[in-house]
């Protein structure tokens, strides 16, 4: 049996190794790294930790794929747990309380596992705590008699109202308007003996203590890979030829095994010099055509620049309206007219949703930097003296 984890900030991987010696551990999924694992041979895959917002995330189809080709799939503690609570109808097995709780309908957003952690390279060390972890603290904290349940109330309403990159606890605490300065004193010196409940590496634990012991009772979801018919649409065809000609293979830690890597640069990228050979070709077909594109580019690139600036998101809601409205006005009714329009771009499926998730960031800070430059006009008026004359007419 061929085990492959995808593992992150959630558990380290010298504790992981040890309850699962046997496995291959790799890097947090993305999109396309289930598909990988499993056509390079995975026969069971337990997906813990996944990627969020400036990657694509692990696909649900490609999940259902590996289930209907009677790959085991697991989840827990983060992405795992997310993936697992929408897909164990399917097949694929849910392990640990956040699993359940997003199963039941307690949690809905996926910003509840999301963290802000550092690179592979520094073992991707947290700099923001869970949600889920939060909540688990402070009911912890409640239990045994430290705060009140209004005060547990009112720091995960707060906490919730955070970016999830600037979620920290101790920080929420000591900056918190809601808790009496006894309070805060009192819970501070709690969390400093007990510190923080760490949920989703009790969960990824129990995931990995599970699969070592083949006599724990985890087994499939009730799902069953022939209880659904798995659907080939356009979107994962065209998703599986790209990854299928990516063919490589690297591992997340030295001795591990082999997973194909994403590519070096991914169809649609194109390199400065390739795009200003482009710009030359319109200087030399309509110089004012090629003003008007380098000027839509500068104004994509400040708009995408503010919006890194800002951490702002897309959501996927906004990402899929913004897709059927291209797709819609450049007239790709079918999956045919769609595939064939990727080919002539070089954009892969993946490339394109990026491409729709930039153009919803581009568009929302050019609307947004617009409001503010409208309201500005009227000083720029002033202090040019030309405001007297506009107001009068």
């Amino acid at each position: 049996m061929s085990v492959v984890v995808f593992l992150g900030p959630s558990l380290d991987l010298v504790s992981a190794r040890a309850l699962l010696p046997h496995a291959a551990f790799l890097a947090p999924a993305q999109c396309g790294d289930v598909y990988r694992a499993c056509r390079r041979g995975a026969s069971v895959v337990a997906l813990i930790d996944g990627y969020f917002d400036h990657r694509l995330s692990v696909w649900h189809k490609e999940i259902l794929w590996a289930l209907s080709q009677g790959t085991r799939v697991y989840g827990a503690a983060s992405m795992g747990a997310l993936r697992a609570a929408e897909l164990d109808r399917y097949g694929m097995t849910g392990v640990g309380v956040v699993y359940e709780q997003f199963r039941s309908g307690e949690l809905e957003d996926d910003d509840e596992v999301a963290v802000l952690h550092e690179s592979r390279e520094r073992n991707y060390a947290l700099q923001s705590d869970a949600l889920v972890n939060i909540r688990a603290t402070l009911r912890a904290a409640v239990t045994q008699g430290v705060i009140g349940v209004e005060v547990e109330s009112a720091l995960i309403t707060q906490a919730r109202s955070q970016f999830y990159a600037d979620r920290r606890l101790g920080a929420l605490v000591t900056e918190s308007d809601q808790l009496a300065t006894a309070q805060k004193a009192r819970l501070m010196a709690w969390l400093a003996e007990r510190g923080v409940v760490d949920q989703k590496r009790e969960d990824a634990t129990r995931l990995l203590s599970a699969l070592a012991d083949r006599d724990s009772g985890v087994a499939p979801a009730s799902g069953d890979r022939s209880s659904f018919a798995f659907a080939h649409t356009n979107y994962f065809r065209v998703l599986r030829e790209n990854l299928d000609r990516e063919g490589r293979g690297v591992p997340l830690h030295e001795g591990d095994a082999k997973l194909p890597e994403a590519p070096a640069q991914l169809p649609g990228q194109t390199s400065a010099a390739r795009a200003e050979r482009a710009l030359e070709a319109l200087r030399q077909e309509s110089p004012e055509r090629r003003a008007d594109v380098y000027r839509a580019a500068l104004e994509r690139a400040l708009g995408l620049m503010l919006a890194e600036l800002a951490v702002d998101q897309a959501t996927a809601a906004e990402v899929q309206a913004e897709s059927d409205r291209f797709r819609v006005a450049e007239r790709l009714l079918s999956p045919a007219q769609t595939e064939a329009w990727l080919v002539r771009n070089e954009l892969s499926v993946q490339a394109f949703s990026a491409l729709a998730r930039d153009s919803v960031l581009a568009r929302r800070f050019s609307e947004r930097v617009r409001s503010l430059a409208l309201q500005q006009v009227l000083d720029v008026l002033r202090l040019s003296g030309l405001f007297p004359a506009c107001a009068g007419r």
